[in-house]
């Protein structure tokens, strides 16, 4: 499977870190199984306007995720956020796109998806913007930490799905990190 991430959004969301991994997690490892073949994956972030049929058209933070996998029909694609629902009979919960739905919500925001069959799936995650006005002179939140290098790119990946764990890898390898 080829990664490509293309980071294009500074901005700052109010969602819980931990709870926005494991939605990425679960999008990035449905996208996996919807490409037994290999395929292409891109993860993307970038500024986008709320579509009007979703909420006031307010600017967001868009994370996407589309995968050139085996796609969805229209029946799959109405139930894919129901709680155990699954096309992958006894390998799936059917809990993670429900969480994921659920997870996003919670923060204020919107998930999407956009598939059919033979054109793989895309999903649109909205998370709004958070207003952080600080004045000029207010004190910078960084905590330097002790041993610290401010070069140092390495990161350590520790999944116990070693698909996901694989991809995450080559995911920062690409991005220019060592894991």
């Amino acid at each position: 499977i080829a990664i490509r991430t293309t980071l294009g959004a500074p901005e700052l969301v109010s969602v819980d870190p931990n709870q926005l991994s494991q939605v990425l997690l679960n999008l990035v490892a449905n996208a996996r199984d919807a490409m037994p073949e290999g395929g292409a994956l891109a993860v993307e972030t970038s500024c986008a306007v709320l579509p009007r049929e979703l909420g006031e058209p307010r600017l967001h933070t868009r994370i996407r995720v589309r995968d050139s996998g085996h796609g969805m029909d229209e029946t799959t694609r109405s139930r894919i956020f129901e709680p155990f629902f699954t096309t992958k009979g006894n390998r799936g919960t059917g809990l993670g796109l429900a969480t994921a739905f659920g997870t996003i919500r919670q923060s204020g925001g919107h998930i999407t998806v956009d598939s059919a069959p033979g054109r793989g799936a895309t999903f649109d995650l909205y998370l709004p913007l958070v207003d952080v006005s600080l004045p000029p002179d207010a004190p910078s939140s960084r905590v330097p930490v002790a041993g610290a290098r401010a070069d140092a790119r390495r990161i350590l990946v520790v999944d116990d799905d070693t698909g996901v764990r694989k991809m995450i890898v080559r995911a920062l390898q690409n991005a220019g990190y060592e894991t």
